[in-house]
């Protein structure tokens, strides 16, 4: 017995007759025929048997027909089930924080696509403390982040991709425009903008405000940068920003402060998502990227 004659018997006794089934199916008519005789043969019964209306079920032919529909439904959908199992696996699934991450990705993206056309790469942007939190949920198989104070990276591995550095952004008509670096006493009475859920952005200007007494004087928090960057744009406000979340944008000044270093820009990724050959391929390509853009 084979799924195959269970097949043409069910589809043999659905049509009414071999002659229809054999034409749904693109088969011959002996086709059809053979694979019901040697059930017949193998089970030493009759299955179908013809009347003026066509094939019925004899009554071991009606126990047969239930078992044999419920298996191909099952082996249907266990082949459903381990097809959408296996397209899973090809997918490398990568979290973005939406300045650093996004922009980082975009550096790489035409590499990967031209080294490995057949990798398919779902991104999903998110703010650094919900990208860690469903890298360890295993929901992401890797992130690209800015590096986060105090983060535990433990049953997690990563490289470090590139530095960047955290500037202080205003528009072009600011006072403090014209200036190539600055100060945190400089800024501390500046009305500022950010994003939610930027935990770590908002410890770092915390730690830098806390050495002069002062508290960042944040006065509204966006879910979207592009609405941040229009307060700035628009000389409402300034704010605290990744270089490449704000270099794309002509009407604002990124400078520096001389308090902060530079920050890593890493990709981190699970233990368990780097057995896909996929992610290890997305790992090898872009570390050897930004190693050759050095």
């Amino acid at each position: 017995m084979t799924l195959l004659q269970l097949h043409y018997f069910c589809k043999a006794y659905e049509s009414g007759s071999v002659t229809k089934a054999a034409q749904e199916l693109f088969v011959t008519q002996p086709t059809i025929s053979s694979a019901i005789r040697e059930l017949e043969k193998e089970y030493d019964c009759l299955l179908l048997e013809r009347n003026g209306k066509g094939m019925v079920l004899s009554e071991m032919g009606k126990l047969f027909y239930q078992q044999a529909s419920l298996l191909l439904n099952y082996a249907e959908d266990f082949s459903r089930q381990m097809h959408e199992a296996a397209d899973q696996t090809r997918y490398v699934k990568l979290g973005l924080t939406r300045s650093v991450g996004s922009n980082v990705y975009a550096e790489f993206f035409a590499q990967c696509v031209f080294q490995y056309p057949e990798m398919n790469i779902v991104t999903r942007p998110g703010a650094s403390v919900v990208l860690f939190d469903e890298l360890r949920k295993q929901h992401l198989d890797l992130i690209i982040v800015p590096r986060q104070e105090e983060e535990d990276f433990e049953n997690l591995e990563f490289i470090e991709l590139k530095k960047t550095r955290m500037l202080f952004c205003m528009s072009r008509k600011h006072p403090l425009a014209g200036c190539t670096s600055l100060t945190v006493p400089m800024i501390l009475n500046e009305k500022m903008v950010s994003t939610i859920n930027d935990t770590n952005k908002t410890k770092v200007l915390n730690r830098l405000f806390a050495e002069y007494g002062a508290v960042p004087n944040i006065i509204e928090r966006y879910d979207q940068l592009n609405l941040a960057v229009n307060m700035i744009l628009n000389n409402v406000a300034t704010g605290f920003f990744p270089e490449e979340g704000v270099m794309r944008y002509n009407g604002i000044v990124g400078i520096p402060l001389e308090e902060e270093p530079e920050i890593e820009v890493l990709l981190v990724w699970n233990k368990e998502a780097k057995k896909k050959q996929e992610v290890r391929k997305f790992i090898k390509s872009i570390r050897e990227f930004y190693a050759e853009s050095e």
